[in-house]
């Protein structure tokens, strides 16, 4: 649902406004159709996964029509950007890579881009130029032969066997919401970048924030400026979960697991002076499921091969997770914890619709409620512990639930999933063919870290979660004997940082933006 957002509402929307300025027809049927399925899954009960299987299959549809609609929206939109640059100047197989910048604020970090040349050709140094002829700064990920689609208006799509080559590159101050485009300058000096944010078997560099993997799995983070180490971060807890779609309910003889007794294997999955990745495996054995009418966790347990991929960036303070797996288990919560060690910490901040919220981290006495407090809270991009010094941020790609705990290391948690039997507790009805809820499938999960000085405004947490959800996008063209638009251009800039975009679209009337 939230990639299904994000596409629709930062991308598609505005690179048709964008093009529509340009003089091209604004796609409205189409944006309205996406909008209208979107929509359809925002009711109560869909978009909080506490349906029948049917239902939830119905939104996990919708979202894909969405992602269909809004992709192929944001590749004409985009396209049209890039096909419209002026190519006067440049030779008929002169090759243009175009990074796109979704935010009003000029960016500058590393991108990962794709570049298919005729299989016939066989140069192997290239270098990217600006138009100034600067060199941007590119590391190579691999290449591969393969048949690749090219879309035309007028024929049927066409295939042509390419060399694919598949690199990350520095792409430097990218206009506001518009654009850089780079020259691809075959058989050019080689300027593919040497170095390696390697620092031993386990721990990755950058300059500005490290990362060292402990021996069970869970990692201690650096900021290297400050020499302020943030320890333990990445501990697995599992515990039992007996309520139903709405309400969470332990067993009566509840039993924690976490990963502190877990053996890890790390690799180096890939390395360079942009770009680098450590893939921690972590075997961890949890219960398999509940026993008797809510009573206590079974003895018998399967193991979840977790796999958490821990990615930095050259410049940047992120450091970037994906955690995957294949749940095995039935009748648990799978929680992830971030010990801040803000100790002074009072309050969490979480972004949410509009706003960032302040929540005290102490829970308040439930004695008498008919719903005790959990200390459990929704959040949108981010949530932040911070004392007004210092502070963690954890940013998240559609994983809505934390925990601030109460504790002297103020330890941040994030729910990965909660899997338990279809039924409602209130109504005293089961459903037991209904299986859905206990997400026994392939899992996978995209978060962030970013440490920082100050609260979440002065740690300028809002623009690095934008960076970390909407990052540049990089296509190739080539040359223009018609298009006007400059090599590099920006359409919009929005230079007070309190102010955040939420949409850019062609108006209702159809008359302005």
């Amino acid at each position: 649902n939230r990639i299904a957002e994000l596409e629709l509402s930062r991308w598609s929307e505005p690179a048709a406004a964008l093009a529509w300025m340009n003089g091209h027809a604004y796609p409205g049927c189409f944006l309205e159709r996406a909008w209208k399925l979107l929509v359809a899954n925002h009711a109560h009960d869909s978009l909080s996964g506490c349906s029948m299987d049917a239902v939830h299959e119905d939104t996990m549809d919708r979202n894909r029509q969405v992602r269909i609609l809004a992709g192929e929206l944001s590749v004409q939109g985009l396209g049209r950007m890039a096909a419209a640059i002026d190519g006067a100047s440049l030779q008929a197989d002169d090759v243009l890579l175009v990074a796109f910048n979704p935010e009003p604020r000029p960016r500058s970090e590393i991108v990962a881009a794709e570049l298919d040349v005729s299989a016939d050709e066989t140069f192997e140094d290239f270098e990217l130029l600006d138009a100034d002829g600067e060199t941007a700064p590119v590391q190579l990920r691999g290449e591969e032969s393969r048949l690749t689609i090219f879309q035309s208006p007028h024929e049927l799509p066409l295939r042509m066997r390419t060399r694919t080559r598949r690199f990350y590159f520095l792409a430097a101050n990218v206009p506001p919401l518009g654009y850089r485009s780079w020259l691809l300058k075959r058989h050019g000096r080689n300027a593919i970048a040497k170095g390696s944010m390697i620092r031993g078997d386990r721990t990755l560099s950058n300059g500005v924030i490290a990362v060292e993997v402990l021996a069970h799995g869970a990692w201690n983070l650096v900021d290297l400026a400050r020499n302020r180490r943030f320890e333990g971060l990445g501990l697995l807890e599992d515990d039992g979960e007996v309520g139903d779609p709405w309400v969470r309910y332990a067993p009566k003889e509840d039993r924690l697991v976490t990963s502190a007794d877990c053996r890890a294997d790390v690799r180096v999955l890939e390395d360079g002076p942009l770009c680098a990745t450590l893939e921690v495996r972590v075997p961890f054995r949890i219960p398999a499921c509940a026993l008797g009418f809510d009573q206590k966790r079974s003895d018998e347990t399967v193991v979840l091969d977790v796999e958490h991929q821990l990615t930095l960036r050259a410049g940047s303070r992120r450091l970037e997770i994906v955690t995957r797996f294949v749940n095995l288990a039935r009748d648990h919560r799978l929680r992830i914890a971030f010990p801040t060690g803000v100790r002074g910490a009072v309050q969490a901040a979480a972004e949410s619709a509009f706003d960032v919220v302040q929540r005290e981290i102490r829970v308040p006495d439930g004695t008498g409620w008919r719903e005790p407090p959990s200390g459990c809270h929704p959040h949108l991009g981010f949530v932040d512990v911070s004392d007004g010094r210092e502070g963690l941020a954890l940013l998240n790609l559609g994983i809505p639930q934390y925990e601030v705990r109460d504790d002297e290391a103020r330890t941040l948690v994030l729910t990965l999933m909660r899997c338990f039997a279809q039924k409602n507790t209130v109504r005293r009805a089961e459903y037991p063919d209904q299986p859905g809820s206990q997400c026994l499938a392939p899992q996978e999960f995209r978060y962030a870290l970013v440490p920082h000085t100050g609260n979440w405004e002065q740690g300028g947490v809002p623009a690095e979660t934008n960076a970390f959800l909407l990052p540049l996008r990089a296509a190739q063209t080539g040359r223009s004997l018609t298009g006007t638009l400059p090599r590099s251009l920006g359409f919009l800039e929005v230079t007070a940082p309190e102010l955040q975009l939420s949409a850019l679209k062609r108006s209702e009337d159809g008359r302005s933006l």
